[in-house]
Order: structure tokens, then sequence, then C-alpha cells
């Protein structure tokens, strides 16, 4: 009794379904949905039903099409790929690549202008941040330096240059202390972390048009950093080493230091007033502080060493380093427009 229970009412509801009409499209009822839906699901809708009521043909490109026209490019590229075997497959396929120029140079115009923005912001920002690192470095390098030769601030520095010091001491403990790489890693390490932000704001950027991730590598150049004790150091390492054998006083340098250092001031610069370029040496240079002996012998040997490192590296290295990482964010955004293009 159950089971034939079971069998009579599926047998109701194989009839009930046979009996239901199939609705019928209309004008009317295509134009409501057309109304009622998105763009998109407006074209599934057109091409699922066009071959069986061909009133769609002419309903879609006369009432449909005028406002597909205003659809963005990720819109119109949906309906593309919706409608590409039906009539109006061309005409949509013409707003896409219109939409697309538009969008490429919208794209251009933005990234042209965020090139120049991260560029300033390097030079402007991260340049002097590098500068002052270098200067740290090479004022901590200096400092060992300058306490190795002439035994720290104390007075018993004075004993060492009885025992024969001299300035191919000092370039024997320049040598084994100052380790260039130190220099040339802080500077990679520096780039390195500003381009590698920019690479993660263009990811984003991308990812926002085209809805796809893409890591780019970073690909600048950076030769190795390298740089010698000058002749100035070193004749000045010999006037600074024959003065303390003598035990000079601060009040007798007066007579020696003014002229020495005022003459490579001038030689170097040429300026009246001469800020000391590490910002960890908080000792503001000027020749005015020089005659009136507000420097003491270390104090200037310590400025003497420091100024020309710092002049050797901004000289030689810093002005193709800083090209270097300009022309790499000048590659990093035409990389990311070219995979904008790609990817739309």
């Amino acid at each position: 009794m159950k089971k034939f229970s079971i069998i009579l009412l599926a047998l109701l509801f194989l009839l009930s379904g046979c009996n239901q009409k199939e609705e019928v499209i209309t004008e009317e009822s295509a134009m409501a949905y057309f109304l009622e839906n998105t763009p998109e699901r407006g074209a599934v809708f057109y091409n699922k039903n066009r071959d069986k009521y061909p009133f769609l043909d002419n309903l879609y490109r006369d009432s449909i099409y005028p406002a597909v026209m205003n659809c963005n490019y990720h819109e119109l590229k949906y309906i593309y790929y919706a409608l590409k075997e039906t009539p109006i497959a061309e005409d949509i396929h013409a707003l896409l690549a219109d939409s697309k120029l538009e969008m490429m140079e919208t794209v251009s115009v933005e990234i042209r202008r965020n090139t120049k923005a991260e560029q300033d912001a390097f030079v402007s920002e991260i340049l002097p941040i590098m500068e002052m690192g270098i200067d740290s470095i090479i004022h901590s390098d200096i400092e060992t330096v300058i306490e190795e030769y002439a035994g720290g601030l104390l007075n018993y520095k004075k004993l060492y240059f009885f025992t024969g010091r001299d300035q191919n001491e000092f370039r024997k403990i320049w040598e084994n202390t100052i380790q260039t790489n130190k220099y040339s890693e802080y500077v990679e390490l520096t780039a390195k972390q500003y381009l590698e932000t920019i690479c993660e704001i263009k990811k984003q950027y991308l990812h926002d048009i085209t809805d796809r991730d893409v890591t780019q590598n970073i690909t600048y150049d950076l030769p190795p950093l390298s740089f010698e004790i000058s002749d100035e150091v070193i004749n000045y390492v010999q006037e600074f080493t024959s003065k303390e054998k003598r035990e000079m006083t601060n009040e007798a340098l007066k007579d020696w230091i003014a002229p020495v250092a005022i003459g490579l001031l001038t030689g170097g610069t040429g300026a009246a007033i001469y800020e000391l370029g590490s910002m960890g040496y908080d000792i503001k240079v000027t020749v005015d502080d020089i005659k009136n002996q507000k420097m003491e012998s270390n104090d200037m040997l310590m400025y003497i060493c420091e100024d020309d490192i710092y002049n050797q590296i901004k000289e030689e290295y810093l002005s193709e380093y800083a090209d270097n990482i300009l022309k790499e964010i000048e590659n990093i955004n035409q990389r990311t427009y070219y995979l904008i293009d790609h990817a739309l």
C-alpha cells in the first residue's frame, strides 16, 4: 500500500509538470528583463534566447546597444565574450577597443605622474637619508681609526707618538678598519627597500585595474664602491703627528692649525663657511671657529678624514647610483604599463 502511494504521487507530480506551460518571451517581457538586470546578464539573456526569438536581434541593437555604449571596459569585455556569435559582436568589439584605448591613455598619464613623483621623492627624501647613513658609517669608521692611531681623547695619547707612529701606521689602521663593502651594502639595502615599496604599490595598482597579481623583479645596477686614503689626509696626518710629538698645547695650536685648516677648506670649497658633512658629528666647522681655536687637533683630523671619504663617495658614486635608481623607477612603471596593456 505504501509503495503504491509513492508511485501515485510521482505520477501526479509528473502530470502536473507536463501541464505547466513554458513562459513565452515577448518584446515587453524581454525589455523588462534588460531594464531590471545588469548589462552583462542582459547580454547572456539575449544570446541564450535569440535563436528562438529572432526579434531580440533588433530589440537589442535598437534599444539596448545605445545603453551598452556607456559601459566601462570591464563590462564591455564580458559583454563582448557573451555576444561573440551574435550580429552585434563586431560593434561591441569596436566599443571594447575604444574603451581600452581610453583606459590605457588614462593609465599612461597616471604612470607618468607617478614616475615623476616617485623619482622626486627619491631625490628629496631617500637620497638625503642615504647620505646621512653614509655619514654615520664614515663617522664611526674614522672615530675608530683616530682613536686607534692617537690613543683616544685622553692625555695618554701622546705616548703613542714616541713609539714610532707616523702616517704609514695611520694608513695601515685605515686600511684595516675601513671596509668599503659596508658602504655598498648600505646603499644597496636602502635603494632596494625603496624600489620594493614602489613594486608593491604597482602590484596593487595593476591588480585594481586587471584583477591580476604580478610581482616584478628589481634589476638595477650598483657597482661596488671603493675609495682610498688621499694625499691630503696623509699630509695632514704627517702635520698632526709632528705637532703631537712636540706635545703642543691647545694654545700653541693656533699658530699652525688655522692656516692648515683654512688652506684645506678654501682649496676644497672656496666658501667662507663650511658645514661638516656628517650629521652624526655635531661640530659645525667654520673658518671663524678655526681662527678662534674652537676645534682641537683630533677634531680637525676627524673632520679632514670624514670630509675626504664623503667627497670621494659623493663625486664618484652617488651620482651614478642615483641615476641608476631613478632609471629603475622608470623601468618599474613602464613594465607596469605593459603588463596592464597585456592583461586587459
